[in-house]
């Protein structure tokens, strides 16, 4: 399963530049077929990172796709044993982010 933070609930959104704190989180297949929108944790005073790692990794998440990570929150998927992907340069889509991935054109991101 793979994660892309994400601005809106639908698989056409624009990727967000936060990861837990995003207004939404999306759930995608590993063959890139939209599955879920969970809604960020936004709200959340602190362990927004860990709160969000917890909910991806009882859907099955192994890849997350995003612009950046913070340290708590990288630190929270590394203990799950989830693999950080960046979206650097360009406007991205979700969509678009899980083709790249799926693709092999992500670079990994160090936790």
């Amino acid at each position: 399963m793979i994660a892309v933070s994400a601005e809106e609930a639908h698989a056409s959104s624009d990727v967000s530049s936060r990861f837990a704190r995003a207004p939404f989180v999306l759930l995608f297949s590993d063959e890139g077929v939209f599955s879920e929108a969970l809604v960020g944790e936004g709200g959340a005073d602190s362990g927004a990172g860990g709160t969000m790692v917890r909910k991806l990794a009882e859907r099955g998440v192994t890849d997350v796709l995003l612009p950046q990570v913070g340290p708590k929150a990288g630190a929270a998927l590394a203990a799950a044993g989830m693999r950080a992907w960046g979206l650097f340069g360009d406007a991205w889509s979700a969509e678009r982010a899980v083709r790249a991935f799926l693709a092999g054109e992500l670079r990994e991101m160090p936790l």
